[in-house]
């Protein structure tokens, strides 16, 4: 089970050997919050997200140096943040 929740509900997937980049996609569907961490050779990358509803989906990502993070939220109008910083909505 830890096996999917990491890279199916939280959504963290190695992208290159390594883990020297990863992507985050979470795939929420009717749970209303989630927050893990995922072990990788240069530490963890952490992940919360909140599924409210009639709010925005809130995505939360920490990952160690040197891991390149590439954030594909589940919905248009995602609020997303990495390592602290604010990227914005993300509108895809």
């Amino acid at each position: 089970p830890t096996f999917f929740l990491s890279t199916y509900v939280l959504g963290v997937v190695p992208v290159a050997l390594g883990f020297q980049k990863a992507r985050v996609a979470p795939h929420p569907g009717d749970l209303a919050w989630c927050r893990g961490r995922v072990p990788t050779p240069a530490g963890p990358i952490e992940v919360q997200w909140e599924n409210l509803p009639g709010e925005p989906f809130c995505l939360r990502v920490t990952a160690p140096e040197g891991i390149e993070v590439e954030v594909v939220p589940p919905r248009p109008g995602a609020e997303v943040w990495v390592n602290g910083e604010k990227v914005g909505k993300i509108l895809r």
